[in-house]
């Protein structure tokens, strides 16, 4: 039921009308969608976050309760939730980018329009991704001389040749927030969908 709820309030996020968003989030509430379990499990996972973080989650039980707790009850609207399977879609990567019809935090994202509407998958043969430390991070968090960057080493995850098209929007996210922003992964998200950033995670 929360996850009927969590696709209504994205259809209305497509359709840029903030009130339905609301609405929808509400109905989802009061039809037992988001129980009081999963709302607390979902705030302390928000709660868990860096200021103004990149929260990255696989799962309807912890994107649209996150959602419901973000713009009805105004908990931690300072997060971006991003579900990594939505980053597939051209007009929620737009979305994102934008960040101007919705309620919702916008995420670094450096493609063009032309760019996002013409998602696909990618061909790619395993390499390392650079995502350089910007100057502010350095200073937020007393890094000193400039580190250089991290090595991501990517591998294909699409019949061993490709990259899924969230693949490649993780990857621009990622590379353009250039550490400014803290990044999470939920629970939820497992090796796979960490692509190979396993070792530079910790649990927190």
């Amino acid at each position: 039921l929360g996850a009927e709820y969590g696709a209504r309030f994205l259809r209305r996020l497509q359709a840029g009308d903030r009130a339905a968003m609301v609405a929808e989030l509400e109905r989802g509430r009061d039809d037992g969608g988001f129980p009081d379990w999963l709302l607390e499990y979902n705030r302390n996972m928000l709660d868990s976050c860096a200021p103004g973080a990149l929260l990255f989650t696989c799962g309807d039980a912890v994107s649209a309760p996150a959602w419901y707790l973000q713009v009805v009850e105004k908990v931690r609207p300072d997060l971006t939730v991003i579900p990594l399977a939505a980053l597939d879609w051209p007009w929620y990567v737009l979305t994102l980018k934008e960040g101007s019809v919705t309620p919702l935090a916008s995420a670094p994202i450096s493609w063009s329009t032309d760019q996002i509407l013409a998602l696909h998958p990618y061909k790619w043969k395993t390499g390392t991704v650079p995502i350089q430390v910007s100057p502010a991070a350095r200073e937020r968090d007393r890094l000193g001389d400039d580190p250089g960057p991290l090595a991501w080493v990517v591998e294909p995850d699409l019949a061993g040749t490709h990259l899924w098209a969230r693949t490649a929007v993780l990857i621009d996210i990622l590379r353009t927030n250039a550490w400014e922003r803290p990044v999470h992964f939920s629970l939820t998200c497992g090796p796979e969908s960490a692509k190979g950033l396993d070792a530079c995670r910790q649990l927190s």
